[in-house]
């Protein structure tokens, strides 16, 4: 057993030192033993790392040791952690390295693909006596990297014996999803369309902003989405109903076809700790858009989601087809079924006037109207004498509308939607002047 003990020491050892490149290097006086040094692509930093090493100090007077850190991290990726890890006169130190791919500062000249990504500056109390220390990156991700070392003898040591300081602003959420959308008109970058992370810029804690947008189609269309919002142990669901009169532009990818409807703004306050948010679309009738996220401390708040205005009484009407009265030039809706859209769900009530379509000088026509939304229907018998035909249609002479009653219906909430039917009915069925009041 012994034997067989000592062959795995030697060939473990006979591998190391095959596929390692050890380097010791001196900066500012201060010996730093790594196993790998790399250069940066822009100003030539030297970054010393990547999983641990030696650093042996000028002298054994003690005082401060000082040095930026880094995480390596794909120029493409999006967030990493690791960690930095050493003993100092039987003080063991460990803390994070949490860093996201707008923090790299340049990529490495050895592997352009690569970078050093970072906002921290370490401080190390080092005690009279010692002149060397350890430290390697256990439990990390990728590799950690060190520059800018210093050493400044005699200098009294931080509060708790070390100290990591933010040396820059750390900058703007990374946003992980699997497309990138742009509107046509304002350049708008929209992130979604089924489910992606926010990285944050740091953990420390604050307020997480974005907008919420719907997936939605030109035309005579509704969408009712669902953002799942996941933090921590937490998820939160944020409803969004809207149409295609609330279209804001159209994407530059699909131009005249579909873009980003809604606008919901979203906060949300993050405690210390967090660094990922999460979300999806499950039980969205369409893809999702994000844009507008920020990252910041502010007033505040747990949860909020204010929903764009819709100031409007108009709906969307598919009937079939589209009638014009010659006289008038009012617009005649029908003739047999179809839907009307409304703005929102929010319920409310649908005003709207009733027509027969009347052939020539028949004495008297007797349709009926069926309307339903949710759990609500409701039956309207139009009887109409020719005394009461207004006008005929630019479109066909021979027939005009007649009636006109102003007529209701009150829409429960949950419905965007009311379906049209003819009930028993001799003719078509005609509907004007439509408009929907939201219930307050």
């Amino acid at each position: 057993m012994k034997r067989s003990f000592f062959v795995g020491m030697v060939l473990t050892i006979s591998i190391c030192c095959v596929t390692s490149v050890f380097a010791i290097e001196n900066e500012n006086s201060v010996l730093i033993d790594t196993g790998r040094v790399f250069h940066g692509a822009s100003t030539g930093t030297r970054y010393y790392g990547y999983t641990g090493g030696t650093i042996t100090l000028p002298s054994k007077v003690g005082g401060v040791l000082s040095f930026d850190i880094w995480n390596d991290i794909p120029i493409s990726g999006t967030s990493i952690l690791n960690y930095f890890r050493t003993e100092i006169a039987g003080q063991k130190i460990s803390f994070s390295i949490y860093s996201t791919s707008s923090q790299v500062v340049e990529p490495y000249n050895e592997d352009k693909g690569w970078g050093a990504s970072g906002i921290q500056r370490v401080r190390l109390g080092i005690p009279a006596g010692m002149d060397k220390i350890q430290f390697d990156n256990t439990g990390s991700q990728t590799g950690i990297e060190l520059s800018n070392i210093k050493f400044a003898e005699s200098v009294p040591p931080p509060q708790f014996g070390w100290a990591v300081d933010t040396m820059r602003d750390a900058g703007v959420p990374v946003i992980e999803v699997g497309r990138v959308l742009n509107g046509k008109k304002t350049g708008t970058k929209y992130y979604g369309y089924t489910n992606g992370t926010i990285h944050l810029p740091h953990g420390n804690g604050g307020f997480l902003s974005f907008k919420f947008w719907n997936d939605q189609y030109k035309g005579q269309t509704w969408t009712l989405d669902k953002l799942n919002l996941t933090v921590g142990t937490r998820r939160d669901i944020f409803e969004q109903y809207t149409t295609s009169m609330d279209l804001r532009e159209f994407y530059a990818e699909f131009d005249n076809d579909n873009g980003p409807a809604g606008g919901g703004e979203i906060t949300i306050q993050l405690p210390e700790g967090i660094t990922k948010v999460q979300f999806d679309n499950t039980g969205s009738t369409m893809g999702l858009e994000i844009s507008d996220v920020s990252f910041t401390k502010g007033t505040p708040v747990m949860v909020s989601f204010r929903e764009k205005p819709r100031n409007t009484d108009q709906v969307l009407v598919d009937l079939g087809r589209v009638f014009n009265g010659k006289t008038t030039g009012r617009k005649y809706y029908g003739y047999n079924s179809g839907t009307i859209i409304l703005p929102d769900n929010r319920g409310g009530t649908l005003y709207f006037r009733l027509w027969n379509d009347h052939p020539g000088d028949s004495p008297m026509i007797t349709n009926t109207l069926i309307l339903k939304a949710g759990t609500a229907t409701q039956a309207y018998v139009n009887l109409i004498t020719l005394k009461e035909k207004s006008e005929v249609y630019n479109e066909d002479g021979g027939w005009g509308p007649s009636g006109g009653r102003e007529l209701s219906f009150q829409v429960p909430a949950g419905a965007g939607v009311i379906e049209v039917h003819e009930g028993q009915s001799e003719t078509g069925i005609e509907l004007s002047d439509l408009r929907f009041i939201t219930a307050r």
